[in-house]
């Protein structure tokens, strides 16, 4: 249990951000005062600071029940609280926001990033080539701006008459929506948003009718012409967790002794200047340190003894095929698969059996998200197993009596293709080595 210990007037920010002008004491109070002044908002807070002591926004409906309750973390979010408390309506159905004063609707789409980005690249420069990793190229970079600016993809109602016309827009994600559905700001963008402009309703339920109404067809729009997977949130989709972004900022002492081969491997892999065979090598050996250890493991489980016994698919514990199979099973479960394929552009290239050949290739469903029912432990240990084969054996094709796969070249269209595979052993390395790692005194 965390028994760390915080100050009133503590406060936390990113480096790169200027100090607060305000202490978080100060922040609350300021906003306490402002929600005083509504009747479907209160701030709670004790004094306390940290993740549970941290001042609360609770906004409330008509009967007084709580719709959304959010924590402000930092008094470097003040100005987009302050927005929120002043002049904001929650629609937490659709984690969207009404502000009223504006006639402006922002809902936080859900769906795929990088998918996303790709898409809406595409309407900058028709002739993009998909590429596994297209982060830092200028036309990305671009989109970034504009999302953050004056929006993509803007249509305008040209019946409107009086005021401002109707819009609809594709936008980055405001400080406002990030404080009230993330609990606070982030340093980059985390999604996208649609935006309803000059949409003058009355109350929260015409609000909730303008977005479910103008907004689902306007994606439906953008989604049918344009392939832009993003659709609005829905509490009843499936909760799956993200997979772990690892903070490089966040540097803690350790507690969890990690096995020292393995964790130089895993360094190794990801030294400067290596080519993709090499890195993959070096986190697939990661995961071949616990081969004996995962099939002594699962024996035990299932009631045998040393490596005897076999996996769900029948595979002996005996080869190596039975024993990544065993060690998939023991050290990733399938939520964390499932968590780390949302959102990422992996599983669309590891479902695409022309990427890489002669490799075990994963389903996904029709929305190009993990696949119900699909048993990912497996697949993902063969494909990771058959990779390493293509790379490690260079047998001369049929010379042995038996069909063999061709060698994985390094500067072959492969090798070019296999950044997202390389992203997926390093996610199960990480797995297995936290899973074996012990409590330090």
């Amino acid at each position: 249990m965390d028994y760390e210990y915080y100050e009133p007037d503590d406060d936390f920010w990113d480096f790169d951000e200027l100090t607060p002008a305000v202490t978080y004491a100060d922040a609350v109070q300021q906003l306490t005062t402002l929600a005083s002044l509504r009747s479907d908002l209160r701030v709670e807070w004790s004094g306390g600071r940290g993740p549970r002591g941290d001042a609360r926004l609770v906004f409330l409906n008509k009967s007084g029940d709580t719709i959304l309750r959010t924590r402000f973390r930092s008094a470097t979010d003040l100005p987009a609280a302050r927005q929120l408390v002043e002049q904001i309506r929650p629609i937490p159905e659709h984690r969207a926001l009404w502000i009223e004063s504006e006639d402006v609707i922002e809902a936080w789409l859900a769906g795929p990033r990088d998918e996303t980005i790709y898409a809406l690249s595409r309407q900058l420069r028709p002739k993009l080539k998909r590429r596994v990793h297209f982060d830092g190229r200028p036309v990305v970079d671009d989109v970034y701006g504009l999302l953050n600016s004056t929006g993509l993809l803007i249509v305008e109602d040209k019946r409107s008459q009086g005021g401002g016309a109707r819009t609809l827009r594709i936008a980055g994600v405001g400080d406002s929506l990030l404080v009230a559905y993330a609990g606070s700001r982030r340093g980059e963008l985390q999604g996208v948003s649609l935006k309803l402009g000059g949409f003058s309703v009355a109350d929260l339920s015409e609000a909730l009718e303008a977005l479910e109404s103008y907004g689902s067809s306007y994606l439906h729009t953008l989604a049918s012409s344009l392939d832009l997977p993003v659709r609005l949130w829905s509490p009843a989709y499936k909760q799956v967790p993200a997979a772990r972004a690892t903070s490089r900022s966040k540097i803690r002492f350790p507690s969890r002794r990690h096995d020292p081969i393995p964790a130089e491997l895993y360094g190794a892999a990801n030294t400067p200047g290596r080519d993709a065979l090499e890195k993959y090598i070096k986190y697939y050996q990661v995961l071949e340190y616990y081969f004996p250890r995962a099939a002594s493991s699962y024996s035990a489980s299932i009631g045998k003894s040393g490596n005897q016994g076999t996996t769900p698919s029948g595979k002996q514990l005996s080869v190596e095929r039975g024993q990544i199979e065993a060690l998939l099973r023991l050290a990733v479960q399938p939520r964390q698969l499932e968590g780390f394929f949302y959102g990422s552009d992996v599983l669309a290239v590891a479902s695409n059996s022309s990427t890489i050949v002669d490799v075990t290739t994963l389903e996904k469903d029709i929305n190009g998200q993990p696949k119900p029912g699909f048993d990912y432990q497996y697949a993902v240990a063969m494909r990771i197993y058959g990779i390493r084969c293509r790379i490690v054996h260079a047998k001369e094709p049929g010379m042995s009596g038996k069909r063999t796969s061709q060698p994985l070249l390094p500067f072959s269209r492969e090798a070019r293709n296999l950044q997202a595979d390389i992203q997926l052993v390093r996610f199960v390395a990480e797995r297995v080595m936290d899973y074996w790692a012990t409590p330090l005194p």
